[in-house]
């Protein structure tokens, strides 16, 4: 075999049905699942596209006063109406860290980034939080950045 032969077979190995590491069809799939249980409306669909791509960061889920303050460092959504917060509790300097999870469900969406949710918390491993709560929000994600307020 000729070296030219043996060149052009070796550059056409390399040839061959790769796609960019920075594919756009990845980027374009949707996180929503059958399982999602969410409006049908396309306000609504673009609201939970971004709930499920963002967590939500520092976000104080009471506003009690016991004494304790109570944080969810990160809050991720999963497309079964799951989520897990992440969570630090701080009593009398000492730091502790926990988790809570539950099911989110949301209102039809005022727009694709702002709607109303039911968050409904049935565990934690917090000190002194309630076995079962339930929080009624109003969440509006802009730029992969959350602003919650209660309802």
């Amino acid at each position: 075999m000729s070296i030219i032969a043996l060149s052009v077979l070796l550059a056409l190995t390399g040839c061959g049905d790769k796609k960019p590491a920075n594919s756009t069809s990845a980027a374009s799939e949707s996180l929503i699942t059958a399982e999602t249980n969410i409006p049908k409306d396309e306000n609504s669909r673009s609201f939970a596209e971004r709930l499920l791509k963002h967590d939500a960061q520092n976000f104080k889920p009471t506003d009690n006063n016991t004494g304790a303050s109570f944080l969810y460092n990160s809050v991720s959504f999963k497309p079964n109406n799951n989520f897990q917060a992440d969570a630090t509790m701080v009593a009398q300097g000492e730091e502790i860290k926990c988790v809570e999870r539950g099911t989110w469900e949301m209102e039809p969406a005022e727009s694709a980034s702002t709607a109303t949710m039911m968050w409904r918390v049935n565990y934690t491993n917090c000190p002194g939080r309630p076995a079962e709560n339930v929080l009624r929000l109003k969440v509006t994600i802009e730029k992969g950045q959350y602003e919650i307020s209660f309802r």
